[in-house]
C-alpha cells in the first residue's frame, strides 16, 4: 500500500475523530451553560422574593402573637378609641394581605421552574400548603380561626358581642 495513502487515511480518521470530539464537547458545554443559567434564574427569583416574604411572614407572625398572647384585641378593640380600632383593623388586614401577596408572587414565579427534588424545597412547599389549608378552613371543628362565634370576631368587625 502506498505510504501517502496510509498517511492521508490516518489524517482523515484523526480529523473526523477530532471533529466528533469537538462537536460532543460543544454540545455538552451548551447543555451545562443552559443548566447553569436555569439554576441562576431560579436562585435569582428565590433570592429576590425570599427576604420580602420572610419579612411579611414575620410581620404576620408578630401580629398573630400580639392578638393571641399580648392583649391586642383588648387594647385596640375593647378599650381603644374608634381611631385605634380602625388603625388596628387596617394594619392587620395589611399585614395579612402583604403576606398573601408575597406568597402569590412567589407561587406564580416558581410555578414553571424546576425546583428539584430537594428535601428543603419539599418542606417549604409543605409549609405553604399547611398555611394555606389553615387560612382556607371555614372553622368547622377548629374554632381558632372561625369568625362566626367568638366575641373577638365581633370586636374585629366593630359590633358588640352581646
Amino acid at each position: 500500500m502506498n505510504t501517502e495513502l496510509v498517511v492521508a487515511s490516518l489524517s482523515g480518521v484523526v480529523a473526523l475523530g477530532g471533529a466528533w470530539f469537538s462537536a460532543r464537547s460543544s454540545r455538552r458545554q451548551a447543555l451545562l451553560a443552559h443548566e447553569l443559567e436555569s439554576r441562576t434564574t431560579q436562585q435569582d427569583l428565590m433570592g429576590r422574593h425570599r427576604d420580602p416574604l420572610l419579612w411579611a411572614a414575620f410581620d404576620l407572625q408578630s401580629r398573630l402573637y400580639n392578638i393571641v398572647d399580648r392583649g391586642f384585641l383588648r387594647v385596640y378593640f375593647r378599650d381603644g378609641s374608634d381611631r385605634e380600632r380602625a388603625y388596628a383593623r387596617r394594619s392587620t388586614l395589611y399585614v395579612l394581605g402583604e403576606y398573601l401577596g408575597r406568597v402569590e408572587i412567589l407561587r406564580r414565579g416558581v410555578q414553571f421552574l424546576d425546583l428539584g427534588d430537594s428535601t428543603l424545597n419539599r418542606r417549604i412547599v409543605g409549609h405553604f400548603t399547611a398555611i394555606s389549608n389553615v387560612l382556607n378552613n371555614d372553622g368547622g371543628g377548629n374554632t381558632r380561626f372561625s369568625m362566626g362565634t367568638s366575641s373577638s370576631s365581633a370586636a374585629i368587625s366593630g359590633r358588640s358581642a352581646s
